[in-house]
């Protein structure tokens, strides 16, 4: 089956999951094809495909031939995109999208954001069915796609539960929900071997944004006397954090954005991974940050919070532990908890280990999203009844 991949940046750092999606789907057979609305920071991908240039014409080219196969379709979405302008200026992608699919069984949109309101355009150019997939920000943010795009889509489908909550709220979105977790491919992330580095590295990883409440764990550094904040990523709040670590004597690392290996090679040197998630203003929150099942798959304890949709893997006292999100004095108590108690430390990550190969591995969920995709595409219960546009 094929199937057209739908993102809005390829490759993006910060989504290898995707990455590692994309690949799992092609080792279960699937003839996947990456359409990227962007290149990623590093530049574009030799087996990808991008969004034309808006100055080369070439999707403009795209929307002319699709507005003269399907002029009443095309009539129908300026009448809806006039109600919210924003969408039309995204008429051009969709027509690529169009085109550049019109061999696919299927585009299956992995945001619920852009590339899912792409994909529902397309859809009514004459592209081929979609399904869509919900994650965090795409789900609790404002920017996510209309109703209708959702509506149409032959399937949806959540990585984490507190997305789930979320879509299944709605009835008709309900019935066309599925649950997909990501997964690793554990013989990339072994448990680590020795110890951890002195005096204590306190890990986070993420994009410094409000989100992640990267600025809580500073505060909570001052309260955990001998140890080292080591952050990996980069985002807006960079000089903020900086300046926050400076004020409060706190010993910190911001080493930037890293690739995947660095990752792993400071978990290998890390006593615990901090992510102490926060639901941030305009409602965007984690759904199950990927890095604590890279912690949790190599044997590194974690600390995090109920904001997002960690509690997935996390079991307080069993796989992790569990605080408040904006609560610096409890969080700086729990890392000092697993850096004063080896056994509890040790514990939690054999039991965490353990969870992660019974339930997120890449080789079982790819398999189970591969097949879920493969039905999608020999569904038309959802084209059968196409929401109105008008």
């Amino acid at each position: 089956m094929r199937v057209a991949y739908l993102v809005g940046t390829w490759p993006e750092p910060s989504e290898t999951f995707l990455v590692r999606e994309v690949a799992g789907l092609r080792a279960h057979g699937l003839d996947v094809r990456v359409l990227a609305l962007a290149p990623g920071p590093d530049g574009a991908a030799a087996d990808a495909g991008y969004r034309p240039d808006g100055r080369d014409g070439a999707a403009w080219r795209a929307l002319a031939h699709r507005a003269r196969r399907h002029p009443s379709d095309l009539g129908r979405l300026l009448s809806a995109s006039l109600r919210t302008p924003r969408w039309l200026r995204h008429l051009p992608t969709a027509a690529w999208l169009a085109e550049s699919a019109a061999d696919a069984d299927l585009v299956h949109a992995a945001w619920a954001s852009l590339p899912a309101q792409v994909a529902w355009m397309s859809r009514h150019l004459g592209g081929p069915a979609y399904t869509v997939a919900g994650h965090a920000q795409d789900v609790f943010g404002p920017a996510g796609c209309c109703r209708a795009a959702l509506v149409e889509a032959r399937g949806l489908t959540v990585c984490n539960r507190a997305a789930w909550r979320r879509w299944a709220a709605d009835p008709v979105l309900r019935a066309r929900l599925a649950w997909h977790p990501h997964g690793l491919p554990l013989a990339a992330w072994p448990v680590r071997t020795g110890g951890s580095e002195q005096p204590p590295v306190v890990l986070g990883v993420g994009r410094l944004v409000a989100k992640k409440g990267f600025t809580t764990l500073v505060r909570a550094m001052s309260r955990v006397p001998g140890a080292r904040l080591v952050l990996l990523g980069e985002g807006p709040e960079r000089a903020v954090l900086a300046a926050q670590a400076r004020e409060l004597g706190v010993d910190a690392r911001l080493a930037g954005r890293v690739a995947e290996a660095e990752v792993a090679a400071w978990l290998a040197r890390a006593s615990v991974l901090a992510l102490p998630s926060r639901v941030a203003a305009g409602g965007d929150r984690d759904g199950l940050a990927n890095v604590l099942l890279e912690a949790m798959a190599s044997g590194v304890p974690v600390v995090t919070t109920a904001a997002g949709s960690a509690e997935d893997a996390v079991a307080h006292r069993r796989t992790g532990l569990i605080v408040p999100p904006d609560d610096p004095a409890a969080l700086a108590a729990a890392l000092r908890a697993v850096l004063a108690e080896p056994a509890l430390a040790a514990a939690l990550a054999a039991r965490a280990r353990r969870l992660v190969e019974q339930r997120y591995t890449l080789e079982v969920n790819t398999l189970r999203l591969a097949r879920w995709l493969t039905a999608a595409a020999g569904s038309r219960e959802v084209d059968s009844c196409p929401t109105k546009l008008t």
